[in-house]
């Protein structure tokens, strides 16, 4: 178990040493994830720190060149990066890229899955949508020159099976916060109130006629989504999905293996196990 644990150590440090494209951010990361550890570890419920909100700046070495991103020690944006570009949780097999080629990334963050798949398909269109004013503002730093250029474009709402408003939940870790229902408890509670869409609303109101991956993590609100409204499936190639119930899973699986998609197990986080299923086919 401790030469495991060493040998986990080793590999996350060489990681950050290699990505990052000075001295000084690595020296911040390797701090500040150290922070972030025993954060955790302490409060698993939450940060307990006034200052869970303050990003800092850390230069990246990607393959397009260098790119600057923004990270709150404290709120779990450290662990959503070390997710993506460590662990390349989202790490497909390849697509058919082509001029034109669209992605969604619903449940955007703070903008690292996006920098992520631009990283692997740099012709994409992405249109990342995101109901948490927070993660929005960190999302918009992150991504600032992709938007600026309009290979990305951003969708301030969050995605179930109707349309409306809803009460958003900040469980105190960035990638948590989840609709829920208005039973008029909320008071002791950090919501607040955020406009909902469907995906066909979304695919309408962006004239997006073919999705060629849409990318979902939506805090266990993805099984109302699918139960929904099934249509919009038609226009779309690829789907990787984090579930975050046994229920859930059971149900999505039914629907789409029923609707001819393939159904695998491609990853898994400690948020919730990732699938991807493909129309009729595996990405090639």
């Amino acid at each position: 178990m401790i030469k495991e644990n060493l040998k986990l150590a080793f590999s996350k440090l060489l990681f950050c040493l290699r990505i990052c494209s000075n001295l000084q951010s690595f020296v911040k990361l390797v701090i500040n994830t150290r922070k972030f550890s025993q954060n955790y570890q302490a409060n698993p419920g939450g940060p307990k720190t006034s200052a869970d909100q303050v990003s800092v700046c850390y230069s990246l070495r990607l393959p397009s060149g260098k790119h600057n991103i923004y990270l709150r020690t404290y709120r779990g944006d450290i662990a959503i990066f070390y997710e993506l570009f460590w662990q390349r949780v989202y790490a497909l097999k390849p697509l058919s890229e082509k001029r034109g080629m669209t992605i969604i990334d619903a449940g955007a963050h703070i903008g690292m899955a996006t920098l992520f798949f631009l990283e692997n398909y740099p012709v994409a269109k992405i249109y990342c949508i995101e109901p948490d004013p927070a993660n929005l503002r960190l999302l918009h730093k992150n991504l600032r020159a992709e938007i600026s250029g309009g290979v990305v474009s951003v969708i301030s709402c969050a995605i179930s099976g109707d349309e409306g408003m809803r009460r958003l939940q900040n469980t105190g870790w960035s990638y948590n916060s989840h609709l829920v229902i208005d039973s008029g408890f909320e008071q002791d509670l950090k919501t607040e109130m955020v406009p909902v869409k469907t995906i066909a609303g979304i695919l309408r109101e962006n004239n997006i006629d073919h999705v060629d991956l849409l990318k979902i993590d939506i805090e266990g609100a993805e099984t109302d989504l699918f139960l929904h409204e099934p249509d919009w499936l038609n226009r779309i190639d690829n789907l990787l999905i984090e579930i975050h119930s046994e229920q859930g899973k059971v149900q999505i699986r039914s629907l789409l293996t029923r609707l001819g998609f393939s159904f695998e197990k491609w990853n898994k986080n400690p948020h919730g196990d990732v699938y991807l299923a493909s129309a009729g086919r595996s990405p090639s």
